[in-house]
């Protein structure tokens, strides 16, 4: 049978990598593979009795400049392990050494991300090394049509971190919306009580209390992804804004993860323009809006008493999410590409 091998530091937490991963494994198990975890310091002795088919990699996690890290990756790849690495470009917050082994090494079978092409600004150039997009998707397992609860029933819902790179979506949409309509607000670092908590499970983690932190951090979920399906589809209008730059810009054009659950759940979704959107959805399956806050307040206006038009676009979003969208789309994708290479 086939195996994969995902190497990263932290797929428990409340963070996004949680759902990302979550639903990658989805699509990889359901394309054959049994599919294996462990971090970069424990990669040695977790495949002295195995050698998958593929590993995956992330540049930020990946220390590729630590000589015994390399030594079992390069060691692995002649044995037929095909190396998937994740990242971005430029490493501007990584170690110098990390990004000229990239451009000077051949260290990896597939280079890809999910940031558009156009804004992994000089990678090809540098490295010679092709970039290929796999955008975030669906979870087939759990992204499905919910069922409408009267307890979940909001106007307007919005499930997501309070983050730094949202400032101006929480406090020119968010706030404003809260005052007038019934909003669901589920996510975390809205509260001061979470962001206690985040700050206990940060300190327990550099403390090697790993289990405890983890504790801490099940504690911050504020919806189950059970209840999360059902929300999107009880609500009126989903929300969803992309992180950005001070400026409003968003140099990394990434469609995120939120954009794809939300349709394939049957919700209606009303989101920011990112570049790039209109490769995987028209117009006419999810509403897209600028940085502009009478453009938000407007839609929301209209379609909080436009129920058939609600309808259409979730019909017409949930037919291109299964069609297009979903985990096994993307590992499909993933093992073309590496067939191709043969």
């Amino acid at each position: 049978m086939k195996s994969i091998l995902f190497i990263h530091p932290y797929l428990d937490g409340p963070s996004a990598a949680r759902w990302i991963f979550q639903a990658w494994r989805t699509g990889f198990e359901h394309e054959g593979y049994i599919c294996h975890f462990c971090t970069a310091d424990q990669i040695t002795q977790y495949t002295i009795n195995l050698t998958p088919d593929l590993i995956w990699c992330d540049i930020v996690s990946s220390p590729i400049e630590d000589h015994t890290y390399r030594s079992c990756l390069d060691k692995l790849r002649t044995k037929g392990s095909k190396i998937l690495l994740w990242l971005y470009w430029p490493l501007w917050d990584l170690p110098e050494k990390r990004q000229k082994i990239v451009i000077n090494e051949d260290i990896a079978d597939l280079y890809f991300g999910e940031r558009e092409k156009d804004s992994i600004y000089g990678f090809e150039e540098e490295t010679g090394k092709i970039y290929h997009t796999l955008p975030m998707f669906a979870n087939s397992s759990l992204h499905k049509l919910g069922t409408i609860r009267k307890e979940l029933e909001y106007d307007i819902t919005f499930v997501g971190a309070k983050l730094p790179k949202k400032k101006w979506f929480n406090n020119n949409i968010i706030k404003p919306l809260s005052r007038k309509y019934k909003v669901g607000l589920f996510g975390t670092n809205w509260t001061m009580t979470d962001n206690i908590k985040r700050v206990g499970s940060r300190l327990l983690r550099l403390g090697k209390m790993n289990s405890v932190a983890s504790h801490i951090d099940r504690t911050r979920f504020s919806i189950s992804d059970a209840d999360e399906v059902d929300l999107y589809r009880s609500s009126k209008i989903c929300l969803n804004f992309h992180e950005r730059a001070d400026d409003l810009s968003q140099p990394h054009h990434v469609m995120n993860h939120r954009a794809f659950k939300i349709v394939a759940c049957g919700g209606f979704q009303i989101c920011d323009q990112v570049k790039g959107m209109a490769n995987y959805f028209n117009d006419d399956e999810l509403c897209m809006v600028d940085c502009n806050q009478k453009q938000w307040f407007d839609q929301i206006e209209y379609f909080l008493h436009a129920e058939k038009e609600r309808n259409e676009y979730v019909r017409r979003g949930m037919n291109r999410v299964n069609r297009e969208h979903l985990d096994f789309h993307r590992v499909r994708l993933i093992e073309s590409l590496i067939s191709n290479q043969k």
